[in-house]
């Protein structure tokens, strides 16, 4: 059983872990991203620094006004001239990706983690987009490592989900580490918290995923496409998309996602970064037009399309007009219309019928994107 549901970690929820997320990102070669605005609404603070101090009113003269305005001016330069020096040469940033190559291939998150936060933003933008995508992979391999080492191997960490569970409020989704007995296994847990990891429970047991959320705040010190990566990824990890067999979300969540990630795919040049978003851009598209298992898109005594599902997908044309998602829904509607919007589920032939049109559909979506991406 655990290892059909580590099947499902691998295919539904980040659905390109093995395939794309372990892609050599050395072969990849970003060019200038194009600016496009990512659907993600955060209240984060602005990543330049600390948010401007409200003016004092009458509490200051002309002239202390003046030079505090000077001194602040001086500050932000000063800030500025540390970026820059701060900033690796080529031939310094070089050197500085084998060497964090070489540690991927030796050492644990544990050990690199914040060692490699600390270098992206010091790398030129095209080497911070390769070293993040083979960080990036490396990260998701030593998700799958500590899975096998849970659940299948002897060693310290076999148990450790039992003793995560008696630290897990479920009501709260939080943890109390100090009510893990075993001494080794809080030790685990904190460090795993700490360096990049949250877990995520499917079908009564957690897996470790990456926690995406804790590299937003890398901010504007990464690319763009970095970020907008790190966006959508950190949507899905805060909360994933489909567990045994069906949505988590509801379908207007899942249209905004799709769009987000069309969105994300318009910015990113990197290869590696692009083929993970596209891989689980297609499973989000197939989920809301086909949907799934547990989560069906017709009632399945009269196999009509749900009311629900189809509001949402009049609501995805209305707010996304310009999106590869509202031109799919427009070609799709109109199928079903002459099918009055019934699956032919009891005529296989027919069926299948559907269900090329929905993957010409999505095949010629993907095509759009990439050739926006190569553009």
């Amino acid at each position: 059983m655990k290892k059909a549901v580590l099947g499902l970690v691998l295919v539904i929820t980040i659905s390109s872990l093995s395939a794309c997320g372990l892609k050599n990102s050395e072969t990849s070669s970003p060019e200038n991203s194009t600016s496009i605005e990512i659907q993600e609404t955060t209240t984060e603070g602005n990543s330049a620094g600390e948010p401007e101090a409200p003016a004092e009113e009458d509490m200051s003269t002309d002239e202390e006004t003046d030079a505090e305005a000077s001194s602040d001016a001086s500050e932000e330069d000063e800030a500025q001239q540390v970026v820059e020096i701060s900033r690796l040469s080529a031939d310094d940033a070089v050197e500085a990706y084998k060497e964090m190559a070489e540690r991927f291939e030796h050492e644990s998150p544990v050990d690199v983690y914040h060692d490699v936060l600390e270098l992206l933003p010091r790398m030129p933008e095209s080497y911070s987009s390769m070293l993040f995508a083979k960080f990036d992979a490396y990260m998701e391999n030593w998700s799958l490592n500590y899975t096998e080492q849970i659940y299948f191997e002897d060693g310290p960490m076999k148990g450790l989900d039992m003793n995560l569970a008696a630290a897990y409020d479920y009501e709260t989704d939080t943890y109390d580490f100090e009510k893990v007995e075993n001494t080794t296994h809080k030790a685990i847990l904190e460090s795993l918290t700490q360096n990049g990891f949250k877990f995520i429970w499917l079908e009564g047991s957690p897996y470790p995923f990456v926690n995406y959320a804790q590299l937003k705040k890398l901010n504007e010190s990464v690319p763009e496409e970095v970020m907008a990566f790190i966006l959508v990824m950190s949507t899905e990890s805060n909360e994933i998309t489909a567990a045994d067999a069906g949505l988590v979300i509801g379908w207007n969540e899942l249209s905004r996602r799709i769009v987000q990630a069309e969105n994300a795919m318009k910015i990113i040049d990197n290869e590696t970064l692009y083929m993970k978003l596209e891989s689980l851009y297609r499973f989000y598209c197939g989920a809301y037009l086909l949907g799934m298992n547990n989560t069906p898109v017709v009632d399945w005594e009269s196999n009509k399309m749900l009311e629900a599902v189809l509001s949402s997908y009049e609501q995805s044309m209305s707010l996304y007009p310009q999106s590869q998602l509202a031109t799919m829904l427009e070609t799709y509607l109109s199928a079903l219309s002459k099918m009055d919007y019934t699956l032919p589920y009891s005529d296989q032939e027919a069926f299948q019928g559907v269900v090329k049109i929905q993957s010409d559909l999505i095949e010629n979506a993907v095509k759009n994107l990439h050739a926006h991406h190569n553009h």
